[in-house]
């Protein structure tokens, strides 16, 4: 009936899996929290009106909870997570582009703006978040690379099992 039939496929989650997704979610939950503080850090160093570590931040310790939870259940449709993945990797590479332009065009810092005005340290922070940025994205692209084998793999063998 429908054309993406295989969508709701309930994914047993193997010990395989499991670790990789309990893995991952840490991660995830790590470059979350290391872009929150890098933008925490930013703001306090230098005013910025780019707050894109909260919210990337944010989105990724949830991320990693929800990839954590993912990995202790028996079973899970995973091709929702590839759709997961999508949204995260758009934001991620809008976070990205943002920390760019925000880097690119700020001004530097003077002591009327920010009591605590360093310039290098705000430049430092600045491009240590669109590293962590980048590295997100990366740790996305693998993520969505790995789920969509494990997909196919499991389609393969619940079509070949159809086939005896």
């Amino acid at each position: 009936n429908r054309p993406f039939w295989n969508n709701n496929l309930r994914v047993p989650i193997t010990k395989n899996l499991r670790i990789f997704l309990i893995i991952s979610g840490f991660f995830y939950a790590l470059w979350g929290i290391i872009e929150f503080s890098l933008q925490t850090a930013i703001v306090v160093n230098s005013y910025s009106t780019y707050y894109n570590g909260f919210w990337t931040g944010i989105f990724f310790i949830v991320a990693g909870i929800l990839m954590t939870i993912i990995g202790f259940q028996s079973s899970y449709p995973i091709l929702r997570l590839v759709r997961f993945y999508i949204v995260n990797l758009t934001l991620c590479a809008l976070a990205f582009s943002f920390s760019m332009i925000n880097y690119a065009i700020s001004t530097r810092c003077t002591s009327r703006t920010s009591r605590y005005c360093d310039d290098n340290l705000s430049s430092n922070l600045k491009c240590m978040l669109m590293i962590t940025f980048s590295i997100g994205l990366m740790h996305t692209v693998v993520n969505m690379i790995v789920i969509s084998k494990e997909h196919k793999r499991i389609l393969a063998q619940f079509s070949s099992n159809i086939l005896i």
